[in-house]
Order: C-alpha cells, then sequence, then structure tokens
C-alpha cells in the first residue's frame, strides 16, 4: 500500500462546489431558465423488455440539475387473477424511485459513474435523512400513500388488470452532474444520463400473476444557466460569470468533490459472526448497515417490503479494520438502543447539547430529526460508523485505501435471538470522489 503523504501529494486542488470564479456580484448576471427535454428514442419503456431510457445532456449550456427531476406517466398491469383468498389488487410499493434500478453517467457512451442499486440507496437516504415535514409534502408527487390509495392510483377503481396511467415525479440522484453548475457545454464529449427500470416483482405490491409495468411521457426537468438576459449588457464589468467560468475551465483548475455510496450485501447472516465489507474506495466516510430479508425483496406479496429496516434481536456492532475494532467497545443495541441512535443523530447532525435539531457541521444547516427512537428501534434501524472529521474535506481516515483494492474491513454482529431465514445485512459505504475537467474539457477522476 502506498503511504498516506505520497497520496496526499497527489490530489488535485478541490474548489467549493460553488464553483466560486473570483469575480465580484456586482454586476454579475446569473439565473435559472426553467427547461425540459425527451429521452432520444422517447416512447413507453416496459420493465420486462425495453427497460433502458437514455436522455442525452445539450452540450450547447451550462446546467443546474441540483433541483431537477424526472416526470413519467406510470401504468401497471397483471392478469387479474388472485393466487390467495383476497380480492385481487395491484399497486406500486410505497416511492416511485423504487421502479428504478440502477442510474448511470455517461461520457462519450462510456460509463464513469453508477447508481446501484438505485431504488435501495434512495431508500435508505429518504428513511434515514429527509424529515417527516418533507415526506408529508411530497407524498403524492412521489408515490408515497396508503395501500387504498395507491390501488386507487393503479385501478382507477376497477379491475385488477390495472393499465390506469397516472403522473409522478422521479427525483434523481446525478452524482457529479447534480453537485452544481454542470458545464456540458465546456465537455469535449457527450454526456448522458442511463436509467434502467426495476423488475416488476420487485417494485409492484399484488397478489395476481402476470406483474408488470410501463413509463411513458418522460421528460427530464432542469434548469439553464444563463449569465445575462436577452439584450442586458454586462456593463459594469464587461464580462459576464459565465465568461468567468469558462476561464476558469480553461485554466484546468476545474474539480469539485462530492461523496457517492456503494452498495454491499452479506446473506444469510447467523446470530453471531463477522461479515466482510469488500470495501475498494480509497476515502471513506461511513459505513451504515441495514437488515433486510433477501426473500422478501422480490416477493409482491409482501407489503411495505421496501422502506422497512427491522432492528431484529441485535444486541451488539462493531468493525474489525485490518486489526483495529472501531469503535474499540461493542455498540450497545440492548434494551432502547441510545448509544446507537446517538451514532445515528451525529450523523445526520441532530445531536447537539444546547439544541435540537441541531447544526449540523458537515453542512451548515440545520436539519430535522428523521427517524424518532421509537421507530428507530422498530422498523428504522441502522448501524453508523462515521469517519468525517473536517467539512468537505475527504478524510484520511482508517480505511483510506490508496491502491483502490480490496480492503479487509469486517463487521461483527451479535444477536440475542436467532434471526430469520433469509435475513441479510446491507451495508451503504459513502465515499469521497474528485471529479475535474483538463483545460481542453476532458473529464477525470481522483480518488474513486
Amino acid at each position: 500500500m502506498q503511504s498516506t503523504s505520497s497520496v496526499i501529494a497527489r490530489l488535485p486542488q478541490v474548489q467549493d462546489t460553488e464553483y466560486a470564479v473570483n469575480l465580484p456580484k456586482i454586476g454579475v448576471i446569473v439565473y435559472n431558465e426553467p427547461y425540459y427535454w425527451n429521452p432520444i428514442d422517447n416512447g413507453t419503456y416496459n420493465a420486462n423488455s425495453n427497460n433502458r431510457i437514455r436522455i442525452d445532456i445539450p452540450n450547447t449550456d451550462i446546467w443546474n440539475f441540483q433541483n431537477g427531476w424526472l416526470a413519467v406517466d406510470l401504468a401497471i398491469t397483471s392478469n387479474g387473477i388472485a393466487v390467495d383468498a383476497n380480492p385481487p389488487y395491484i399497486r406500486m410499493s410505497n416511492g416511485i424511485w423504487n421502479a428504478i434500478e440502477r442510474v448511470c453517467h455517461l461520457s462519450n457512451l462510456s460509463r464513469i459513474e453508477e447508481q446501484f442499486p438505485y431504488w435501495q440507496l434512495f431508500s435508505y437516504q429518504w428513511i434515514f435523512e429527509q424529515s417527516e415535514q418533507v415526506e408529508q409534502t411530497f407524498r403524492g408527487v412521489l408515490g408515497i400513500g396508503t395501500q387504498a390509495t395507491r390501488n386507487a392510483w393503479a385501478m382507477g377503481g376497477g379491475p385488477a388488470t390495472g393499465g390506469v396511467k397516472k403522473r409522478f415525479v422521479i427525483p434523481l440522484d446525478l452524482g457529479w452532474i447534480s453537485s452544481g453548475p454542470f458545464p456540458a457545454k465546456y465537455i469535449n464529449t457527450l454526456q448522458s444520463i442511463e436509467i434502467f427500470l426495476q423488475n416488476p416483482n420487485q417494485f409492484i405490491e399484488s397478489n395476481c400473476g402476470n406483474l408488470n409495468f410501463s413509463i411513458s411521457n418522460v421528460e427530464m426537468h432542469a434548469y439553464k444557466m444563463t449569465a445575462k438576459f436577452p439584450n442586458v449588457v454586462n456593463e459594469l464589468r464587461g464580462t459576464t460569470w459565465e465568461d468567468g467560468f469558462r476561464n476558469f475551465i480553461r485554466s484546468g483548475n476545474y474539480s469539485v468533490m462530492l461523496d457517492y455510496f456503494d452498495w454491499y450485501q452479506n446473506t444469510p447472516i447467523a446470530q453471531q459472526g463477522d461479515y466482510l465489507i469488500p470495501v475498494k474506495t480509497a476515502a471513506i466516510q461511513g459505513i451504515y448497515t441495514v437488515f433486510g430479508n433477501i426473500q422478501d425483496v422480490s416477493n409482491p406479496l409482501i407489503n411495505e417490503r421496501l422502506l422497512t429496516f427491522p432492528k431484529l434481536n441485535i444486541s451488539q456492532f462493531q468493525l474489525k479494520i485490518f486489526s483495529k475494532m472501531f469503535p474499540e467497545q461493542p455498540v450497545d443495541c440492548r434494551d432502547d438502543a441510545f448509544q446507537a441512535y446517538w451514532f445515528y443523530l451525529n450523523q445526520i447532525g441532530g445531536w447537539r447539547i444546547n439544541a435540537f435539531p441541531g447544526l449540523d457541521p458537515m453542512n451548515d444547516a440545520m436539519n430535522e430529526v428523521a427517524v424518532l427512537i421509537e421507530n428507530f428501534n422498530t422498523d428504522s434501524f441502522v448501524a453508523v460508523f462515521d469517519f468525517r472529521s473536517v467539512k468537505k474535506v475527504p478524510s484520511i481516515n482508517p480505511i483510506f485505501n490508496a491502491d483502490n483494492s480490496t480492503g479487509e474491513v469486517r463487521i461483527n454482529l451479535r444477536f440475542d435471538a436467532p434471526v430469520p431465514a433469509g435475513t441479510c445485512t446491507y451495508h451503504i459505504v459513502r465515499s469521497s470522489s474528485i471529479f475535474g475537467l483538463s483545460a481542453e474539457g476532458t473529464p477525470w477522476t481522483a480518488l474513486n
């Protein structure tokens, strides 16, 4: 393994995600213009056949995807024949994002980023990082509702064969593309977003057979970052924000650091054991472990299965990083699991002696606690290992892997009772990555 100092010496200068170009704000005119466009082969996408959606990013502008979204028409179908004693029913799982298996960022049609499994990664962030207020605000738009509500969306009050179309908004975390102003017009290769649809049995809740769903009328919504209104001249500076941004890129200093997530899984697990987490990334910021059941994920008869992370009967957890135990003492999860819950609160910035909710030291923002302790101890449990130290700095921590090879990271789990058959662990690994452009507009990455 290379020394930490040699790795640090090779890291490029990283600019803040605000992309300051050393121009005074006075006289610099920048505004967001709403804009949307369609996939290259706009039509109907079927989960069982035509399941890939490719959206090319126009290379004519600087884009803002931070508040972008994907608008779609969703239709769910089945054969309408019940396999149990219940009346036929068919509905989407809670959360329209569960229709997406993976999201990729392509450069010249070659993959440079991938978020897989997208539905599980987003479900984790939705449960543990979004406040109740956010959830209540966006329930209908994002396809969250009671079983009866979701039945009505799919069936329109009619038979379980479904086929009724309803419009939803799919939030997309696009990594580098979503991190700030995305300078597509100054990148010398085609930039594309590739979206793959989910297996119907993992998205649909139904007691019928021959399940399928389709997505149509797809629109990618984002904002064009325009330096000035038509016929308006930046007289005070004689230059625009875009001029400064272009010069900044052509200087070869453009780079942005962001966090991304990898997903690992262990199955089956026993009442007690050590389990390998095959970490391959360079600068790890945290590891978050939740529990699920591998048998339930693809069973459409199991309701509410994609937004549930049970505590089971876990008594303690601890990481082993090479020969070092982290933390040195196992985390006690008995009773109300106060220590484990405290780790979770620290991770989201919700624990402060002087205020609740607290100031997030990583984001300089006030966070509401998404998961209350009673939910944490039932269906929203997470084992948190947070390695972040300084805001916006990729921490060189005990798992720093300079060779980008599989490190020896294991998690020790103990339960007070045998775990149910099919129980598995999901490990969400949060790491830092750096994306940049050469003076000629060629993309490059570091740390990942």
